[in-house]
């Protein structure tokens, strides 16, 4: 649905129609915009389709995690607010019958008194879904979250929407027939017939909250994963940035909390040449297999003595690309290996000359055999 809705030539048709934070002059200039924002941010765009229809999507960009829990990047989330819009429209111009309009609306909507917080009309869906027959029969316990948060309460979140705007909240419930719903919840108020009302518009997004938990294990395993072996891995974006560093890395290449937390491969790597033997073949290597998708494998001498094989990997998944790096302390194993080749080369010089000793006895010998009458 969201490469529908941002796959559509929105050109010279968009203009932002609501929102705050920084207010991008096209659509494909908001993703610019989004990490200066620095938070949660939401914009509602009305442009016209195909048929010169007026629409509205609502963007909004979510942060971002890597592995490590640290901030990453951001990921945009549209969404089609064209029912909702063209209703809240309706309602303030007086255009259609309000119970016409209400019906209407595909998600669930639910109207409150703004001073008393009392339900006074919810639209099909919402009875539909909440198996009520009128606004009277319906009990808003199937769709109020079902934990006693505060910040989740819903006339607190009714009175926030009177006096400061739209809020928006996401909570999970329990259906009548014991199905869980995962909810996107948006409060804001409306001037309907004179009266100031808020209206609550309900958006099923059981679907997606799976899709994160997936991917939420899916790191967990990741994370496990990379943190049981022995070897040191750090992997990089194109852009510089830290996506996933283990323990065992930081360990290796004594790398601080508060420096590794930063998350800058540039600053790791000022920090990296200062513990290997040949800083300046170290940064050109580096620098090298950054600009290129060629994998590498070498060893290199750290000023400890020691001595870490290193393998790198260029990679692309899911619209990132970047670089694995692997780290690995062979000093003992190489340290074996050179303490074997000087025993071969001694052995060798030792063969070589009792070898030259006895031919020398052996030429002796016949020199005698030879003299003899």
């Amino acid at each position: 649905r969201a490469e529908q809705l941002l796959g559509q030539d929105l050109g010279g048709h968009l203009r932002r129609s609501s929102g705050e934070g920084p207010r991008p002059a096209l659509l494909s200039d908001l993703w610019v915009a989004v990490p200066s924002a620095g938070s949660v941010q939401e914009w509602d765009f009305e442009w016209q389709d195909g048929q010169q229809q007026r629409r509205w999507v609502q963007l909004r960009s979510l942060p971002q995690l890597n592995a490590q829990g640290q901030l990453c990047g951001y990921r945009g989330v549209a969404q089609d607010v064209t029912a909702q819009r063209r209703l809240q429209n309706a309602m303030v111009e007086g255009v259609l019958p309000l119970r016409a309009l209400i019906d209407s609306t595909p998600v669930v909507m639910l109207i409150f008194d703004s001073e008393t917080c009392q339900l006074v009309d919810a639209n099909y869906t919402a009875l539909k879904l909440l198996d009520a027959q009128d606004v009277d029969s319906l009990d808003l316990q199937h769709f109020l979250p079902r934990d006693a948060r505060a910040d989740l309460d819903i006339g607190s979140l009714i009175q926030r929407a009177r006096d400061d705007g739209p809020q928006t909240v996401e909570w999970c419930s329990e259906l009548r027939d014991g199905r869980t719903v995962w909810w996107e919840v948006r409060l804001d108020r409306v001037l309907i017939y004179g009266q100031l009302r808020v209206v609550c518009f309900g958006h099923d997004i059981s679907f997606r909250r799976a899709s994160e938990e997936r991917l939420s294990d899916e790191r967990a395993l990741l994370r496990s994963v990379i943190e049981s072996t022995a070897d040191g891995i750090l992997v990089v974006s194109h852009r510089g940035q830290v996506l996933i560093a283990n323990k065992r890395f930081q360990e290796m290449w004594q790398i601080g909390d508060l420096l590794m937390s930063v998350g800058n491969s540039k600053d790791l790597l000022e920090h990296a040449q200062s513990r290997v033997v040949d800083p300046e073949g170290f940064i050109a290597k580096v620098q090298d297999l950054y600009n290129s998708q060629e994998s590498s494998f070498d060893r290199l001498d750290m000023v400890d003595g020691k001595i870490y094989e290193r393998v790198s990997q260029s990679f692309y998944s899911a619209g990132v690309a970047g670089r694995v790096w692997s780290f690995r302390d062979v000093t003992e194993s190489v340290r074996y290996e050179r303490n074997l080749l000087r025993n071969e080369r001694r052995l060798t010089q030792e063969v070589e000359a009792r070898t030259a000793e006895l031919r020398a006895k052996q030429r002796q010998l016949e020199a005698v055999i030879e003299s003899m009458p």
